[in-house]
């Protein structure tokens, strides 16, 4: 039969006359309880750096969590641009620790593609076309996603 035995830094396998020791790395209760899975929702705040975004209508915006990585997919209509210009500023459900890149998409017009881009210590992104032209107009639909460190 094989039997286990562990230290604080080494686990000892036996199995009959064989014997191997294994380096464990020592866990806290706090970093175990880091790597906790969670998913959910979040009703982000749409807006533009210079003037202001009318109104928006949010189809969607998830998060999977895991440890202290996020994988965020959202997707939201521009419905009134109104003076809205320079890059589009969305909300994210957690401050980032590190600067972030993701991508999304224009999809009922001109389907162009652009960056979403976090800044380490701030929960707010912004968005501009691949050119850096402002992504926003009336009825744009836009769908992206970012991965970041919090």
């Amino acid at each position: 039969p094989t039997t286990s035995t562990q230290t604080t830094e080494y686990t000892t396998l036996n199995s009959g006359a064989a014997q191997q020791d294994v380096y464990v790395p020592p866990v806290s209760l706090n970093s175990l309880a880091e790597q906790v899975y969670t998913q959910g929702g979040w009703t982000p705040t749409i807006g533009a750096t210079t003037g202001a975004i009318t109104s928006t209508n949010i189809n969607y915006a998830n998060y999977v969590r895991i440890g202290d990585i996020v994988h965020i997919n959202y997707s939201f209509t521009v419905t009134n641009n109104g003076t809205g210009t320079g890059a589009i500023s969305i909300t994210m459900p957690f401050v980032a620790k590190t600067k972030n890149i993701g991508f999304f998409r224009e999809t009922n017009f001109n389907c162009k593609l652009g960056s979403i881009t976090i800044d380490g210590g701030t929960s707010n992104a912004l968005m501009v076309f691949y050119d850096n032209a402002y992504p926003g107009a009336t009825s744009h639909v836009f769908v992206g996603n970012i991965t970041y460190r919090i």
